[in-house]
């Protein structure tokens, strides 16, 4: 079982509900969610898409009710700083949970709302609960409007959720860098900042999984379709993410092999590889190597066996690299996210420059093709 602090705010300015407090009042009652995860792209060592859902979790829901002031967007900040002991539903867990999900209200929303990032400003267009109204024009004299004294200018969230599986979801969403100037971004931001800066980390020893998910009122999308849409949510945020890629060893009539370097206007620029790419969700390793073939080199392959496999953690993920087998069978070699390219012989793979997951990668191709 794992832990989850989910929060939720209470009613403000002319709302006589938020939907944020209601999904944890819901949850609350729950108590354990159980609920297979998505998961982006993973395929058997054959190349075979995998399903689309892990093995089921269970989620216990840890609740936190803020209010719509300065004590309440400092609360779980505040409790991480400190090492004190959050107190939920009667129970207590320490030093924290396994993620945060912030939930808030977005009255202008059709979808619910990933946001990505938080921002240090305060710019509120009326006053919060408490009465507070902080604004660009009446306090940026004193640099009132940031909401950490001389922190950062935003901070990120601490979850990939740019490769979150949308097309999997139970209901549409939308990926937002703009979580606002209000009191959810403010609490977004206390809480990624005493994340960040304490280094907290999770059972699998990432960065303790953070979020804020905006969400449009109950009168637009009913309360169990977005309570739905939080357990997959959390789901996801607290199980390992397996990020596949496939690399092509293009073998030439002569049997040498292809390489490229990656151009300078890309990540990882310069470096030696296979050509290839991520696996999109739903893709076997042959269909991704074909579209990867012609969207890099323009040419049609025909894709053999499987030369190779490393698993290593990285980050967020699990990064798992399959090297298969490729011929070409029509097309000329067009460079597009490459600079250069060469042919290697089967003796010179050892010896030759390479990114390191490339590099790890060559004694298992050698010792395929040789066999």
């Amino acid at each position: 079982m794992v832990n989850v602090l989910l929060t939720g705010f209470d009613p403000f300015g002319s709302n006589s509900a938020n939907i944020s407090r209601q999904v944890c009042d819901y949850l609350r009652k729950k108590g354990i969610s159980k609920i297979s995860p998505l998961h982006s792209s993973k395929c058997s060592e054959k190349g075979a898409a995998l399903p689309s859902r892990g093995s089921e979790v269970e989620i216990e829901w840890y609740i936190e009710d803020l209010s719509v002031d300065e004590a309440g967007s400092s609360l779980v900040a505040n409790n991480l700083l400190s090492s004190r002991i959050i107190h939920s539903r009667n129970k207590q867990f320490t030093p924290h949970p396994q993620a945060i999900l912030h939930l808030g209200l977005c009255s202008e929303c059709e979808v619910p709302r990933i946001e990505l990032v938080a921002t240090n400003k305060m710019d509120f267009k009326i006053a919060d609960n408490s009465g507070r109204q902080i604004s660009s024009t009446s306090c940026a004299e004193n640099n009132l409007t940031q909401i950490i004294q001389d922190g950062p200018s935003k901070w990120a969230s601490t979850v990939p959720a740019k490769y979150f599986p949308r097309h999997l979801l139970s209901i549409p969403i939308e990926i937002s860098t703009d979580a606002g100037t209000f009191v959810c971004n403010e609490t977004y931001a206390r809480t990624l900042d005493a994340v960040t800066s304490l280094s907290i980390r999770d059972r699998l020893n990432r960065q303790l999984p953070t979020l804020f998910l905006h969400l449009p009122p109950v009168e637009k999308m009913s309360l169990l379709k977005q309570v739905k849409l939080v357990e997959e949510l959390a789901a996801w945020m607290v199980t390992p993410h397996t990020l596949t890629v496939a690399g092509a060893v293009l073998i030439g009539d002569d049997g040498r092999i292809f390489s490229c370097r990656r151009s300078q206007n890309e990540s990882f620029a310069g470096g030696w590889e296979f050509p290839g790419g991520k696996v999109e969700s739903g893709e076997s390793i042959k269909e991704c190597l074909v579209r990867e073939m012609d969207e890099e080199l323009a040419i049609e392959i025909e894709v053999g066996n499987p030369l190779g496999i490393i698993r290593k953690s990285t980050g967020p993920f699990v990064l798992e690299i399959h090297a298969w087998s490729c011929k070409q069978i029509s097309g000329e070699i067009q460079l597009s996210v490459h600079d250069a390219s060469r042919w290697l012989d089967l003796s010179e793979l050892q010896d030759a420059e390479w990114m390191d997951t490339d590099a790890e990668l060559i004694p298992q191709i050698i010792n395929s093709l040789s066999n």
